[in-house]
């Protein structure tokens, strides 16, 4: 008997252990009737997003620290439908589950414009970050927070004092994207291990995205999770070549999305209890 209840705590163990992070995401950050195609982890979109071995020589963890994972693009590029590019104020920005400000830096710096970087802290996996890209954000959060050490990062900006809050919750506006210098948004998760150690993992992992979230991708056409994602062992062994443009486009790194209106869950069940020959 003994034994037999040994077997199930040990069991229980086990699954939280490897479901301690199932619903970090609790909200799509964009939504998808302004995106057009989304880019995959590991791909060759957009620029080098990967490990960063200065910085962590400077002392600085707060990166992808895996010297294994180099050249390729460790987070997702959400591009734009053309109709709703070259503005700041037309697609609204959500916080992607209940969390704090982490960071708030000066993100791009050229075509005149400067955006912010928002990196947002889990409240129920503190040791997961999303970090978002581009952003006009909303007064009502410190423009200047936390920012990367004043040694390593010219546009360093002190905390800013002014400002109503620090929190969010899921779902809640926090701004818009910034498309007049860039066709697409982006989004990174960053897993922090250890001290010294951190990882990013896509948006769309199943260990991070629960499936009642990428229902709304599903609606848009996406199969599958994974089919965002490229395999480390796949980059591994298909490696981007050392001339690759990062500026330039390839097929293979983008899924794109169907056309036409998103079905929320709640408009989804209305429609399936609907019977035409009964009437409304």
């Amino acid at each position: 008997m003994k034994n037999i209840f040994l077997f199930f705590i040990i069991q229980s163990v086990v699954f939280l252990a490897l479901n301690s992070h199932s619903a970090v995401i609790q909200h799509n950050y964009i939504a998808l009737k302004h995106i057009e195609k989304i880019s995959k982890f590991r791909s060759g979109a957009g620029h080098d997003f990967s490990y960063d071995g200065d910085l962590i020589a400077n002392g600085f963890y707060e990166v992808e620290t895996d010297p294994t994972e180099t050249n390729r693009s460790m987070k997702h590029y959400f591009h734009v439908i053309e109709q709703y590019r070259e503005t700041n104020t037309t697609i609204p920005i959500y916080a992607p589950f209940d969390g704090t400000i982490h960071r708030v830096s000066n993100d791009s710096h050229w075509r005149g414009f400067t955006d912010k970087q928002v990196w947002i802290q889990s409240n129920a996996n503190p040791n997961y970050y999303a970090v978002i890209f581009h952003v006009n954000l909303s007064d009502t959060f410190p423009q200047a927070w936390n920012d990367y050490p004043q040694n390593l990062w010219p546009y360093w900006e002190p905390n800013d004092s002014q400002y109503l809050k620090i929190t969010m919750q899921a779902g809640e506006i926090i701004g818009f994207a910034d498309t007049r210098q860039i066709a697409s948004s982006d989004i990174a998760i960053l897993h922090k291990v250890s001290g010294q150690e951190y990882h990013y993992l896509s948006f769309f992992d199943s260990a991070v995205m629960p499936y009642s979230v990428f229902q709304e991708f599903v609606d848009k056409g996406i199969t599958s999770q994974s089919n965002l994602i490229f395999s480390k062992d796949y980059r591994d062994a298909n490696p981007i070549p050392e001339n690759h443009q990062w500026d330039g486009y390839t097929p293979d790194d983008w899924v794109d999305l169907k056309s036409g209106p998103v079905i929320i869950p709640s408009t989804r069940l209305l429609l399936l209890k609907y019977d035409p020959t009964k009437g409304p």
